[in-house]
């Protein structure tokens, strides 16, 4: 098989299309390579740096070939076309999906989330560039599933098929509400019954108390005139 049978079957994007995608990277491209400058030395060896760098190559090589597909004509264009269609798909599918959680961790983090949160704008910006590139299947599905995922996150409608729950009499109802004042007079009766006691209790205790410090010592017999004289005082 050769190459222009190879790439028959391949959906090419327009030329228009390519053109304004071009527009669009030529406008995130230089941001991310000032970003590479800038931040390289500190963050290289980040978790993250792999996948942002892969990215940024990625762009760079989707860039050139887009200018390659506008300058040609005829069947050099048509093979650049097919380029550009595969290495869009390729990015669109496998590189911002495997960069995006280690971005978005980034974003997470106190420390460095402005960066973070440039680099997601700068991918937002990349799939927004890519949508012309990519078939219109895949562009069709992936408003499909937008769609179902944006329904299934509402809350279901009521319908009269839906689950009610259970349904309680109304003796079952009462029973319940009996049952807890019943309770609450039992404990309320031994409550009162405890303070009682302890209260007499203490009336018992505090009146022998009182008994004994009233008690007086008897004097001596047979004593002296100093000691009948003081105790008769």
């Amino acid at each position: 098989m050769t190459q222009r049978e190879g790439t028959r079957g391949i959906n090419r994007p327009s030329p228009v299309a390519c053109n304004d995608a071009c527009s669009k990277l030529a406008s995130i491209l230089p941001i991310l390579e000032a970003f590479n400058h800038r931040h390289r030395n500190q963050h290289s060896a980040s978790h993250w740096w792999k996948a942002f760098n892969i990215l940024r190559r990625q762009l760079r090589k989707l860039c050139e070939t887009l200018h390659l597909a506008i300058g040609y004509q005829g069947r050099k264009q048509e093979r650049h076309l097919a380029m550009v269609s595969a290495q869009s798909q390729h990015i669109a599918h496998v590189v911002i999906p495997q960069s995006y959680p280690a971005i978005t961790q980034l974003a997470a983090d106190n420390q460095h989330a402005a960066l973070g949160i440039a680099l997601m704008a700068a991918i937002a910006g990349v799939h927004s560039a890519l949508v012309g590139l990519l078939p219109e299947e895949e562009t069709a599905g992936a408003d499909t599933t937008k769609q179902k995922i944006n329904t299934e996150m509402r809350p279901a409608e009521s319908s009269n098929d839906g689950d009610k729950g259970v349904t309680i009499s109304r003796s079952q109802f009462t029973t319940a509400h009996e049952v807890a004042p019943d309770r609450k007079r039992k404990a309320t009766s031994t409550l009162v019954a405890a303070e009682d006691k302890t209260a007499s209790t203490q009336a018992i205790g505090s009146k022998e108390k009182d008994k004994s410090s009233r008690k007086k010592k008897k004097p001596k017999k047979g004593g002296d005139a100093f000691s009948s004289l003081f105790g008769s005082l």
